[in-house]
Parts: structure tokens; sequence; C-alpha cells
């Protein structure tokens, strides 16, 4: 067993656990996404594969650390508010993607979805935490090539833009991404032109398809 790190502590657990939760952990050790479980603010319980993804030779390096740890702090508010969330409301909360720092101090992304739970009869968080950081390098090297076009790029997502290459910044007078991502869709399309191309947003997800030229304003 690897020594204690500074503000870890001893995690006490049940001398015998229940058949339930003896079966919860053998499940969470097939699955191939990590799984932490976290109790009164700390890390009571890894699955097999959390060790290699947090960069650990053994669980017992993770158990009795801080929850938030591993989270860089760029991401240590919104953390903090669905831990709470999760707690207060006995909630379920949507992945979201957010970065963290393994114990050998590489910095990964991961998608986290996370969950009430009871541990061992104790309120508990349970969450379920995936690398993504091949892709996350595989988008920020398609955005690069984007950015490259001469042509404006716009990308939507449920109603709102999500990406703009650099062409699309100087087509619109804006003076960065920033102005642009996260406004609606419609929100640079004229009055006369908004119905049109609702429609042809409309065909292009219902569809799956690729749409012609049109001219617009």
């Amino acid at each position: 067993m690897s020594a204690k790190s500074p503000g870890r502590r001893a995690v006490k657990t049940r001398d015998a656990p229940a058949a339930g939760d003896v079966n919860h952990r053998q499940v969470f050790d097939t699955l191939p996404d990590a799984v932490i479980v976290y109790v009164d603010e700390h890390v009571v319980y890894v699955n097999d594969a959390t060790v290699p993804l947090l960069g650990a030779t053994c669980k017992d390096d993770i158990v009795g650390r801080p929850a938030l740890s591993f989270v860089t702090p760029e991401f240590l508010d919104d953390q903090r508010e669905r831990r709470r969330k999760v707690l207060a409301e006995r909630a379920s909360l949507p992945l979201v993607e957010q970065q963290r720092r393994r114990l050998d101090g590489a910095i990964i992304w991961v998608e986290t979805k996370s969950a009430f739970t009871l541990w061992e009869g104790r309120p508990a968080i349970l969450s379920v935490v995936r690398d993504i950081t091949a892709r996350k390098e595989a988008e920020s090297q398609h955005r690069h090539v984007l950015d490259m076009l001469p042509d404006a790029v716009f990308v939507h997502i449920d109603g709102k833009v999500a990406f703009v290459n650099h062409a699309a910044v100087e087509l619109v007078g804006a003076h960065s991404k920033d102005d642009l991502i996260g406004r609606p869709s419609m929100a640079i399309v004229p009055p006369a032109f908004a119905a049109i191309q609702r429609e042809r947003h409309r065909q292009v997800l219902e569809k799956r398809c690729t749409l012609p030229l049109v001219e617009q304003q």
C-alpha cells in the first residue's frame, strides 16, 4: 500500500461489506469507464479502470484523497456546484467535459456524469468518467484545418453557434470568435431570410443531408 499523501485520510469501511456492495464492486470492475464514489468530500471507492485513467499504480493511490484533488483549477467552481446539486437534490446530472490532472501531472480531458447514491448507507456521489483526450486533440486539429479555409464556416448545435472559423469572424465584422459563439443561429440572418434558413437547418438535421448553395443576405 502506498504512503498516505497530505490531504488524504483513512477511509472507514465495513469489515464485511453487504452482499449488494460486493456485487456493485464486481460489476464496476468490469466496466471500461472509470467509476469513482465520493463520501464526505473524499474518494471512498474506485474501480479498476480508474487506476490507469488517473495515472495511479493501484487503487490505494486514489482512495482517501479529497474529492476535488484531480480537478484542474478552471473547473473547480463548476464541479463544486455539481457536487452540491447532486447531494442537495439527490439528482443525476448530465455529461460535461472537463479536465483532470493525473498523479503524474499530465492533464487529460474527460467526460463525466454524476449521480446521487447511497454507499454503505451514507449519502454519496457516484461519478462515471471517460477519457476523451484523443477526441479533443482530433477536434483541435480539425478546427485548425477549418481556420485555414478562406470561406466562412459556422457550426450550429441546438440552435446556437458552436464554432466559427477566422473567415466567419471577418465576414460578419466581429472582433473575435467569442462575439459569435453561443449566439442564436439566426442572430446574423436578416428577417427576410430567417424562415428559409430555419427550414434548411431542419432539413439538414432530419434528413442528415447536404443542401445546395443558395444566395442570401
